[in-house]
């Protein structure tokens, strides 16, 4: 597949922006009406890294986070960025440095579940399902007294909608493309809080749901999305000036 022969049949997004892993950004484009040469017009605006992808890396490593530094050359108001996609597709490892090249407040469902573990005490899997919905609420209490902030959480198609509706500030979707087998062999290396009760999970069940999840994502319903493959290396600071050209204007 050449750099400009993307397959964007998967979702049918008039708004849609696509980023893939390439590392000196020759891959990305924006789907609305911007074509090749209009994409390197804009490039200036851009100072990737260039990390190469890294070799040796087994299936359900995470590349190594790539450090940014906030983008001062691309105009543009900062907005909600909602981070998507599947468990263990590198959500974190995009948000976080992407919080900090923005400026702006990284709030994850995450760590307030596990505060939440840590304050109020857990159970077994349906009490962990509980307090995940009680995160949910908290973290959207928390982004409604703020103008911008990136959103790390496990948004579900069926309820994301619902859950940001009361944000007033422009959105844009920043979703984690990975393969649902590579995010599950992630998710099943990963240790997490005791909280969560991933021991109570059936290993088949989890393949089915991934693969599912899979196919509901990207969102698609909340703004533009930008699309990172996060089975490679991703340029943050290329993705931040995305962000800032592709936030709708109030």
């Amino acid at each position: 597949m050449s750099r400009w022969d993307m397959d964007l049949s998967h979702k049918d997004a008039a708004n849609k922006l696509l980023l893939i892993g390439d590392p000196d950004m020759s891959g990305a484009w924006l789907r609305t009406g911007l074509s090749e040469a209009g994409w390197r017009g804009h490039s200036h605006a851009i100072r990737a890294r260039g990390s190469a992808p890294q070799a040796n890396r087994s299936a359900g490593e995470l590349p190594e986070p790539i450090e940014p530094c906030i983008v001062e050359s691309v105009g543009g108001t900062p907005p909600f960025v909602v981070v998507s996609g599947l468990a263990a597709s590198g959500k974190t490892s995009v948000a976080e440095p992407l919080a900090r090249a923005l400026d702006i407040p990284l709030i994850s469902k995450d760590a307030i579940k596990e505060a939440l573990f840590e304050s109020v005490g857990y159970g077994d899997l349906v009490s962990s399902k509980s307090l995940s919905r009680a995160a949910d609420a908290a973290l959207m209490r928390l982004a409604q007294d703020l103008d911008a902030a990136v959103l790390d959480n496990f948004w579900y198609a069926e309820t994301a909608t619902g859950l940001l509706a009361p944000l007033s500030g422009p959105m844009v979707e920043v979703f984690c493309r990975c393969d649902p087998i590579v995010a599950l062999e992630r998710f099943e290396s990963r240790t997490r809080h005791p909280g969560h009760a991933d021991s109570e999970r059936d290993p088949e069940s989890m393949r089915e749901l991934f693969v599912a999840r899979a196919g509901k994502l990207p969102l698609g319903t909340v703004g533009p999305v930008l699309e990172v493959d996060t089975e490679r290396p991703v340029d943050v600071d290329a993705l931040t000036a995305l962000v800032l050209t592709a936030a709708p204007r109030a």
